[in-house]
This record gives C-alpha cells, structure tokens and sequence, in this order.
C-alpha cells in the first residue's frame, strides 16, 4: 500500500493554491527542488522547533538542565559547520545568528514557562490517514505533539513570530494547517476539541504566550470539501502534465517567490542554485490510520 498511495501534504496544497508552477517545481517535477539558501526566518524556526522536541521530551527535568541539553544542540550544529570545508562565510555568519536567537527563545521559554499546566498524550509524529479513496490520495501531515490541556485534548503546535498580535496571529487560529491537524488527529483521538499554538516571538526581548483555538465540526466539514476539490484539480495537472505559473502575483509571506527564477529563466545555471528536496528526520516515522 506505501508504494501505490499517492501521498499529500498541506503545504503542497497551500503552493498549489498559491502558484501551480510552485507546486510543481517543489513537490511534483521528478527530481524535487527546495531553494539552496535558506529563509532566515526559517532556519530560526527550524533550531527553535529541534530545541523544543528536546525541550519537551525531557519536561521532567529542571530548566536548567533543559537549557543545557537545548545549548549543547545548538552548539552542535555549530560545530558541524565549523568542520564543512570551505563553508561559505555569510551562511555561516547566518547560522551563528540563528542559533542565538534559537538560544534566546528557549530560555524564554524557561523564563514565561517552568512548568506546564497540561500533560503530554504523544510527541511529535507524523500520521497519515486516506484523503480520496477514489484516487488512493491520502494526507500526510507532521504536528509538534497532543496534549491533555485541562478538560479538551488538542494538537499542539509551535511557532515562532515577529509579533505577539496583529492579522498573522488571528490567522493561525483558523489556519487550513490547524484545521488539517485536528481532522488527522481525530482519526486517533476522536475527543481533540482544536489546537493550542505555542507562540516564541522573535523581539528584542523574546517572549512566549499561549493561544487555543476550537476547531468545530462544520469547519473541519468546510476545509475537507475544499481540499478534496483542490486534490482534484492537482491530479488533472499531473494527467495533462499542465501547470500555469502565477508570474503576475509572486510573493509568499517571506517575499518573492523562491521560485520566479526557474519560471523566468529555466536553464542549468538556475538549476544549480537549488538542491534536491531531503524529508526532514523527524517525518520517517509513519502513524498510518487505514
């Protein structure tokens, strides 16, 4: 069954419904393409969201212990880069930038948190349970664990931001993400009410606040009749080999589309300045809900 289900991701749907052409370049050309160098705000993300699996798989140590095993991380992937030969200098200045701000989220973290008020149902896992039958599509999604928060059981998920308010905030709470997480978690908790987003902001002077969300049935009923169309549509591009680029609206919320050079210029020199897309090490482990 693996080798015949055809799987899908939410982020695959979102480039999808930002830019054909995208989806295609990311997700669907045969040798899969991500951008060579990465966003800085998504290197800090991806530090901070490796810190925080350390962070919670060891809760019932103190803060100061969890500091020193998040710090030893850090310092780690540092190290690493230290010994690449000829590691360019300004990715390397980069990193060494992202790890102190990673370093400073979590001892936010420490700092706004000690203790939690919730317990841990699972960690981190990837689950993947049958979108259309039909099609043999099923969706595939990774969440940062589910928690037992006073009465409701929800998906928690961690972010880092730029802000602590604002349209960004309020747009997480009904994000198709969020709704897509609780629809798979249900499949293994029919009890999970909604989310609880684990906010790191990035300011000055970090801090980390808490905001719920409830996902209520017709929501989830909403985004599942949407995504099952836009599924649809993605399979009618790969029959018809068709994908129209959205040259005219090339922003992303991190600015220009990484993409717009291969659109303009499709040529081996651009071809160079993007790698082979690698799954991130926490996704190889599969909760598989048939």
């Amino acid at each position: 069954m693996e080798s015949q289900m055809r799987k899908y991701r939410g982020s695959m749907i979102n480039d999808f419904l930002t830019c054909r052409k995208k989806a295609w370049w990311r997700w669907f050309r045969p040798i899969k393409l991500e951008p060579n160098k990465r966003n800085k705000n998504l290197e800090i993300g991806d530090l901070t969201h490796q810190c925080l699996h350390i962070w919670y798989e060891n809760l019932q140590a103190c803060v100061e212990d969890r500091l020193l095993l998040v710090e030893m991380h850090l310092n780690g992937i540092l190290e690493n880069a230290l010994t690449v030969p000829e590691y360019p200098a300004d990715e390397l200045k980069q990193l060494e930038a992202s790890v102190a701000e990673a370093k400073a989220l979590m001892k936010a973290l420490g700092r706004d948190f000690p203790t939690e008020d919730f317990t841990i149902v699972s960690a981190e896992q990837t689950v993947v349970a049958e979108l259309v039958p039909e099609l043999n599509i099923w969706l595939q999604a990774t969440f940062d664990g589910i928690i037992q928060y006073k009465r409701p059981m929800l998906i928690f998920e961690h972010k880092t931001c730029g802000q602590t308010k604002g349209p960004l905030i309020r747009s997480y709470l009904r994000s198709p993400q969020i709704i897509s997480y609780v629809w798979l978690g249900k499949k293994l908790h029919p009890e999970i009410q909604g989310g609880l987003y684990n906010f790191l902001a990035k300011l000055t002077n970090p801090v980390v606040f808490r905001e719920p969300t409830v996902i209520g049935a017709k929501i989830v009923a909403r985004w599942l009749e949407s995504t099952v169309a836009t599924a649809w549509e993605i399979e009618e591009c790969l029959q018809k080999d068709y994908w129209k680029e959205n040259l005219g609206k090339c922003v992303t919320l991190h600015g220009d589309c990484p993409y717009k050079p291969l659109c303009e210029s499709y040529s081996d020199v651009t071809l160079r300045d993007y790698r082979q897309a690698a799954e991130d090490f926490t996704r190889e482990n599969y909760t598989v809900i048939e």
